[in-house]
């Protein structure tokens, strides 16, 4: 897998700078786009953040069109890359300040020697990801000895070797297709594969070709997505990352009260249907700010954050997933969260 990478590398970082020119919302839009002039511009702080097709990620745009990010004078890229690898290479590249990203592959891209730091939670499943079976599959018990697509090191990943410990299998019960969520997705309607491991909207997409589906709100699985940046960055741009997680939180109330012009911005920003974008909101559970505060805990008692980075950690590693474990200390950076409390 790494000399695959490596094969691409060139390529990946040339596809990522055009990725950056041709989806970075808002580019010279008057309400908030990610092109400033002036006085404006030049007190503006540049943040470089990509992400994969996920309605979690909505209030990224929501901010940008709305204009919460301008009003903190922050200069957003927001870039659209699928897949973990490429991702990861641009952070490494330096072409990136940040993602959003589930928790548990930031775990990984931790363990992995890269030096990021989780500062919000955004978003639970809460059912909106989950495997994609043929109708023969009655049961993930039945998925042994099946080719299953599934990008590995992603949350789809850990659910489903969450999901196979349960009915005692593991990894090598199965025949793993490592491939981005969409590619799975693809190959799991084409007949390639006997299943997938996706998120909306292609869980919905899946369902309305005959797939039977094994859900997280069924496992009671937390998947969880948040914002992690590289430490460097953080560090020297203190009061810009505060500033963004204000915008986000204001972003988190408008699409509580505005579902229908924001799912105009999700199809805008995304490309999910109307109608996929209002769906997978009404299932998935939204992170605020008051949320953040609660479930980072206090420092004599840590919360929700702390436990899962802890869950994610423990069974990567009992998997061999990964080599070196996480202390949730390591890869959490609670000074923005709290100091933002102190400051309400």
């Amino acid at each position: 897998m790494i000399r695959k990478h490596l094969k691409k590398l060139a390529a990946l970082l040339l596809c990522s700078l055009m990725v950056f020119n041709m989806t970075a919302c808002g580019s010279g839009n008057a309400s908030g786009g990610s092109s400033s002039s002036g006085s404006e511009s030049a007190k503006a702080t540049k943040i470089r953040l990509a992400f994969p097709t996920w309605v979690g990620y909505v209030p990224l745009y929501i901010a940008q069109e709305k204009g919460f990010f301008k009003k903190y004078d922050l200069d957003v890229e927001l870039s659209v890359i699928e897949g973990l690898g490429e991702r990861k290479m641009a952070l490494s590249g330096g072409q990136l300040d940040g993602v959003a990203i589930s928790g548990d592959s930031l775990v990984n891209l931790k363990s992995e020697g890269m030096d990021v730091k989780l500062v919000y939670m955004l978003d639970n499943s809460n059912g909106s990801d989950g495997i994609c079976a043929k109708k023969s599959i009655k049961s993930p018990k039945d998925l042994k000895g099946k080719r299953i697509a599934v990008e590995e090191n992603m949350c789809e990943h850990f659910f489903l070797l969450k999901v196979l410990e349960q009915y005692g299998l593991s990894a090598d019960d199965v025949k793993i297709v490592n491939m981005n969520t969409a590619d799975a997705g693809a190959a799991y309607v084409a007949g390639e594969v006997d299943a997938c491991v996706v998120y909306e909207p292609y869980v919905s997409q899946c369902k309305k070709r005959g797939a039977n589906t094994f859900l997280t709100d069924e496992y009671k699985i937390p998947l969880v997505d948040v914002i992690g940046f590289e430490s460097g960055f953080a560090e020297k741009n203190s009061e810009a990352v505060s500033n963004f997680i204000k915008a986000i939180d204001e972003a988190d109330q408008y699409w509580e009260k505005n579902e229908d012009e924001c799912a105009q911005i999700c199809e805008k920003g995304l490309g999910i249907s109307v109608e996929d974008c209002k769906y997978s909101k009404s299932v998935l559970s939204i992170y605020d700010l008051e949320d953040n505060i609660e479930m980072l805990g206090t420092e004599d008692d840590p919360g929700q954050t702390y436990q899962i980075v802890q869950d994610a950690s423990d069974f990567y590693y009992g998997q061999g997933v990964i080599s070196k474990e996480v202390k949730p200390d390591d890869l959490i950076d609670p000074s923005f969260i709290r100091g933002l409390a102190e400051s309400k």
